[in-house]
Formats: C-alpha cells, structure tokens, sequence
C-alpha cells in the first residue's frame, strides 16, 4: 500500500489520521512541522502528503516551496488540510502545485478517503484526469 506522510503540528490530528489510514492498509509517517518532515523526505519518500499550513518553526507553504526545488520530492502530492481559508494561502499553494485544500471545518473522513484515492490511485490517470494544481476544485471556494 502507498506510504502517506502527514505533516500537522496538533499531535491530535497527527493520530487520528495516522489511525484511520493505517486501518485503510496505507504506510504512514508523521512530522509536526516543515522541517521534521524534510528530515523524514531525506530518508524515505512518500507517495502523498497531507500538510498543514500553520505549524512552528516551517509553516507549510515553505515546506513546498522547499520540495517543489528538490528534483526527487517535486512530483509528490500534496493535499492540503488547514483551517486557514485565507484566498491568498491557497492561491500560494496552488502556485506551488498542490493537488487538492481541504478546509478542517469542513473535514470529514470519507471526504479525507476519498480525496487520498483520487491521488493514490493505481489506475493511470490522463491529463484530464488532472487538469492542473486545484483546477475547478469546488472545495476550494472559501468566502
């Protein structure tokens, strides 16, 4: 099964996603901030990320900018789960490619299932498939 890295700085979330992927049969790591995760990148490479953008010491969006430079973690994706819903963070994120922002306040563990699939799955996928970094991503429309 795919290896998931979850980056969040609430060892709450951290545990409850670990928890609930790890029952679905998915390999994961975890890290409580940027710079704990690209630690963990150097020694294994996940096939997705959840990441956070609030988090001590490396926020989210320079922890992308970080592994959009590296030539090995470029490709990763990444699915954001924040509680930030500011219109200029997400723009960040998708300037940076991310797959997909899922708002905490929204959260539910289907939701989060089915969000991971649709990156994780064996099937190969066409460009249409994915048109682009949040393309059309209802989930995505805060106000």
């Amino acid at each position: 099964m795919p290896t998931i890295l979850i980056v969040d700085d609430e060892p709450i979330i951290r545990q409850l996603f670990k928890t609930v992927l790890e029952h679905q049969g998915h390999t994961i790591l975890t890290a409580s901030n940027g710079r704990e995760a690209l630690e963990i990148l150097r020694e294994q490479v996940p096939d997705l990320v959840l990441l956070d953008l609030m988090m001590p010491q490396m926020d989210g969006i320079s922890f992308l900018r970080h592994i959009r430079r590296h030539d090995d973690w470029a490709a990763i994706p990444v699915v954001i789960m924040s509680a930030v819903s500011d219109k200029r963070q997400i723009s960040d994120a998708g300037s940076l490619g991310v797959r997909d922002y899922v708002l905490k306040a929204g959260f539910s563990m289907p939701l989060l299932r089915n969000r991971i699939s649709k990156y994780l799955d064996p099937e190969p996928q066409t460009s249409a498939d994915h048109p682009g970094p949040l393309a059309g991503n209802p989930a995505l429309l805060v106000e």
